[in-house]
């Protein structure tokens, strides 16, 4: 039985049925929480995906669960839809077992077997379906750069903790699926900041300067009206911004604005001592620089 095949059939019957007008709402409110504090269309990336498998309505449902109110489906099917409601996107590392394919979730730790061979990259985001005692995936994996594996664990984590610490304690494995958008959000900035700077493949440094700011509102107001500032990711652990030249248009830095603090990301030296001095005529005298540092691999990790 070709569990792929019938997953991705369910799949497309539940966007078609969400895209019939009488669940334009459904869409509508969808499309706002993932577009939450997004000023581009291009946040989109990803919204079918996240849409038919993560999205939950303000009382909890799932796009499965509000079709399957309306629709009759078999029991087979049942267990179909039921793998596509609780599947699980994230990023995973092949691990090196004999006659076997594993993997394991780089946030969750926890493992997934695998019948067949589909990637030899050691680091793979995919979504992982389960039927019985069956693991599948129904696309190819896309394979991310070693030396970002750290700047997204970084970014994931801190997020997360975030959350804990606002609202409530939750699990990662919780976490990961309720708010699988702020991963897609992180992987557009990564895969936009790939195509922006080649990073060297034997080393990669981050050059950061931290500054701590009376009112995190208003200066979260200057950045947007700011020119040459364009808002990558937005929620309520924090924001981050991308500072880009104003010929180029070449991304010169990343800022993360959270906790009454700012903090610039660089690729260079240079580059960071170009967006401090854009960046402290916004902050003015509302802010006031704390260190700079130089950030490696090992350092992110830890």
């Amino acid at each position: 039985m070709d569990y792929s095949v019938q997953i991705q059939e369910a799949a497309e019957r539940l966007l078609f049925w969400a895209l019939e007008e009488e669940h334009v709402k459904l869409v509508e409110d969808a499309t706002k929480i993932y577009l939450k504090g997004s000023e581009s269309d291009k946040d989109m990336q990803g919204f079918n995906d996240w849409f038919i498998h993560d999205y939950r309505t303000q009382d909890g449902k799932s796009l499965v669960k509000l079709y399957l109110e309306t629709e009759t489906v078999t029991d087979e099917e049942k267990d179909v839809f039921k793998s596509i409601e609780t599947s699980v996107y994230s990023a995973f590392e092949r691990i090196g077992v004999q006659d076997k394919m594993l993997v394991k979730d780089i946030f969750t730790k926890l493992d997934y077997v695998f019948d067949e061979e589909f990637g030899n990259a050691s680091v793979m985001l995919m979504r992982i379906y389960k039927i019985g005692s069956k693991h599948i995936v129904t696309e190819p994996p896309e394979h991310m750069p070693d030396q970002y594996k750290p700047v997204l664990i970084k970014g994931m984590l801190e997020k997360y903790n975030e959350y804990c610490r606002l609202f409530m304690p939750m699990e990662m494995s919780d976490f990961i699926k309720k708010y699988s958008q702020v991963l897609y959000r992180f992987l557009n900035v990564i895969d936009n900041t790939a195509t922006e700077h080649a990073l060297d493949e034997d080393e990669y440094v981050v050059y950061q300067s931290l500054y701590v700011v009376k009112d995190l509102k208003e200066i979260y107001k200057r950045f947007k009206e700011a020119k040459h500032m364009e808002l990558a990711l937005d929620d309520e652990a924090g924001s981050v911004f991308k500072l880009k030249n104003n010929q180029t248009q070449e991304v010169i830095s990343e800022i993360v604005l959270a906790d009454d603090k700012v903090e610039i990301e660089c690729v260079s030296s240079d580059l960071l001592e170009d967006a401090k001095a854009y960046v402290e005529r916004i902050l003015d005298d509302i802010g006031a620089h704390l260190r700079d540092e130089i950030v490696n691999i090992d350092d992110l990790i830890g």
